[in-house]
């Protein structure tokens, strides 16, 4: 009974180890459970977990911004020299630090009809810096935001009448006719159509394209722009703008806003070369254009110089009309004729007649912004043409090549007059490698004045910038234009200038 008792208890024992040992494994077993559904719901919380937003373009930096997005930008005037950098490079916040070229404050945005465009790339009305009301940048990284710069002169410079090239006031035809038929206008290219800043008023700076004289094909003018209150009978010298456009139009931003800029920059006469294009005429008709509107162009400039400025096609034009000048006329042209002459109150003429061109018609001074100088080979080819309708096989585009080997090295190369010349390496229309770098080497060895700006300043079509447009005004008056006794001052200042414009042009482009 003792032994059974025993072995009861022994069982007894037993059993309770093993439900201690049960409960041990079952407490174990709901930890565990416990855990894993704690993991899970850990897991399932991180999966709902959302990702940060992605950067507005308004916050990237320029060099990660799509094309689709820099087009956009470009709209609203930013480039890459006032949009900003990577942060990494110079310490900036995306689009924070310049906004001195931007021309709207948000209302006028709205009535520019810009204001989708804002919007798309991610700015907001509080975040929104431009205009004349503009508040100064505020503080990136860190550092003291800079004291916001004065706008560039221009806004005050007087429009004239339009000009023939005898300086005689041309009345405005009843029925005009315009570079494109309407019917043509929905096609035209985005530079041209610039639906975005045509109109009347609100804030828009060029006129329709029904009413830019710029776009009617009504034979050479030119229109002048007067500094503020009439021209200083002390400044000496008068500028002529070409504007740019494949040959085939004038760009407007390549226009009016520079010839107002150096109008009121250096209190002087200043006009837009209104000269024949593609595909009714040829290189050698807008040379003669050229060389009529500088002889004109110097009867006004007080005794003063005169400097024919250039963009892209329009660059090409001055640089190979400067060289031109004093061939016969005869000779500038290929043989076998060119065609497109005709009449009609453009002239019809070509090249002049033969005869030796007069030196008054060459100008004293050239400034080529992002030219198209060295490689008019493009143009004979019809997919790096670009042409709108220009047909490649005709003799007024082949025109366009007869006079690079006035403008390479080689025999036949023309000194060109003081040049001012500025090319971006991120411009891939005329890069410089092949568009300036040879004329520039030929130009200095030829004993040339040659003032070379060259930097990654943004793509091809930048227009007026103060990185390069300061330091010119300060090298032109180094030439003796604007008041007189200007130039020991203006060689001062076009160092200055430049140690400023474009260290920060280059900074704000990542060095």
């Amino acid at each position: 009974s003792a032994a059974a008792a025993v072995a009861a208890a022994a069982v007894a024992t037993a059993a309770a180890a093993a439900a201690s040992s049960e409960i041990a494994a079952a407490d174990e077993l709901v930890e565990a459970l416990a855990g894993l559904s704690v993991g899970e719901k850990k897991k399932k919380k991180k999966k709902k977990s959302r990702a940060p937003p992605p950067a507005k373009p308004c916050e990237k930096p320029w060099s990660s911004l799509s094309a689709s997005e820099r087009e956009l930008a470009e709209r609203l005037r930013f480039v890459r020299g006032t949009w900003g950098d990577d942060p990494e490079a110079d310490g900036r916040d995306g689009c924070e630090e310049d906004w001195s070229d931007i021309p709207w404050s948000w209302a006028e945005l709205d009535r520019a009809a810009l204001l989708p465009t804002a919007l798309a790339l991610g700015f907001e009305e509080r975040s929104w810096k431009g205009g004349a009301a503009a508040k100064p940048s505020r503080k990136a990284r860190g550092r003291r935001p800079r004291a916001r710069r004065p706008p560039l002169p221009g806004a005050n410079a007087v429009a004239g009448p339009l000009l023939g090239l005898d300086g005689a006031a041309l009345e405005p035809s009843p029925q005009p006719r315009y570079l494109a038929s309407r019917r043509e206008w929905r096609d035209l290219p985005d530079w041209i159509e610039l639906s975005d800043e045509r109109g009347r008023g609100g804030g828009r700076p060029f006129p329709p394209l029904a009413d830019d004289p710029l776009f009617r094909d009504g034979g050479p003018a030119l229109l002048p722009f007067l500094p503020p209150g009439g021209e200083p009978a002390c400044c000496r010298g008068a500028v002529l703008v070409c504007p740019g456009g494949n040959y085939e139009f004038l760009h407007p931003r390549e226009g009016a806003p520079i010839a107002r800029y150096f109008a009121e920059a250096l209190s002087l006469r200043a006009y837009v070369l209104r000269y024949r294009l593609l595909p009714r005429h040829s290189l050698h008709q807008a040379h003669d254009d050229l060389r009529r509107a500088v002889q004109y162009a110097r009867t006004t400039a007080n005794g003063g110089p005169v400097l024919a400025i250039g963009f892209s096609a329009g660059g090409h034009l001055i640089a190979t009309g400067c060289a031109m000048i004093g061939v016969p006329a005869a000779a500038e042209r290929p043989s076998g004729g060119e065609g497109g002459g005709g009449g009609g109150e453009d002239g019809g003429g070509v090249g002049g007649g033969g005869e030796k061109e007069s030196g008054d018609g060459r100008a004293d001074a050239q400034a080529l912004i992002y030219p198209c100088i060295c490689n008019s080979d493009g143009w004979l080819d019809e997919e790096e043409s670009g042409f709108w309708r220009a047909d490649v096989a005709t003799a007024q585009v082949r025109s366009l090549h007869s006079a690079k080997e006035r403008v390479v090295a080689g025999p036949r190369f023309v000194r060109p007059p003081p040049t001012f010349l500025v090319a971006s390496t991120s411009d891939d229309v005329c890069p410089p490698e092949l568009d300036t770098a040879p004329f520039v080497e030929a130009a200095e060895r030829a004993g040339a004045n040659v003032h070379y700006l060259l930097g990654d300043f943004g793509g091809h079509g930048f227009g007026l910038r103060r990185f390069w447009a300061e330091p010119c005004v300060a090298w032109m008056r180094s030439l003796g234009f604007g008041a007189a006794g200007a130039g020991e001052r203006g060689v001062s200042e076009l160092k200055e200038a430049e140690a400023v414009a474009v260290t920060a042009a280059a900074a704000a482009c990542g060095g």
